[in-house]
């Protein structure tokens, strides 16, 4: 089964929140890394806050893996590998990944300090934060 990174109760809470169509765009992409980064530290049996960005690439070529064996925990449905030129230089360039897989690393990584300074914010750890704690964040301007 695949996992739910953003429910059905986290679509109505953003549609229902002040938030201009970006800031909603924007919750939902934050709203689903943290998910999906709560999901990888906690298989990689890391605590959220020590992740680091080699540990989501290697997490992520892992569940690639796995998923060519029909195991993997992450499901991208039929889409093409679009194969562009990857200008960025970076931990996820040399990376055994897809393309929209190289993007959903960056996205993940990207959004690890973001959640580590509302975790900071409301004195927590970031596995204790709540849907409402991140679409707040946007409105603070974190995001």
């Amino acid at each position: 089964m695949t996992p739910e990174f953003l429910t059905t109760a986290d679509l109505e809470h953003i549609d229902a929140a002040a938030l201009s169509s970006s800031q909603k765009f924007l919750a939902r992409i934050a709203l689903s890394a943290w998910r999906s980064l709560l999901l990888i530290a906690e298989t990689a049996q890391v605590p959220l806050e020590a992740l680091t960005p080699q540990q989501v690439i290697a997490w992520l070529e892992d569940d690639a893996r796995r998923r060519s064996q029909g195991q993997g925990i992450l499901s991208w449905g039929p889409m093409p590998d679009l194969d562009f030129a990857d200008p960025i230089e970076d931990a996820v360039t040399a990376a055994q990944l897809s393309g929209h897989e190289k993007f959903f690393a960056r996205l993940l990584i990207s959004a690890l300090p973001r959640l580590r300074a509302i975790a900071s914010q409301h004195d927590q750890a970031i596995a204790s934060l709540t849907s409402s704690d991140i679409l707040a964040s946007l409105t603070d301007g974190q995001w």
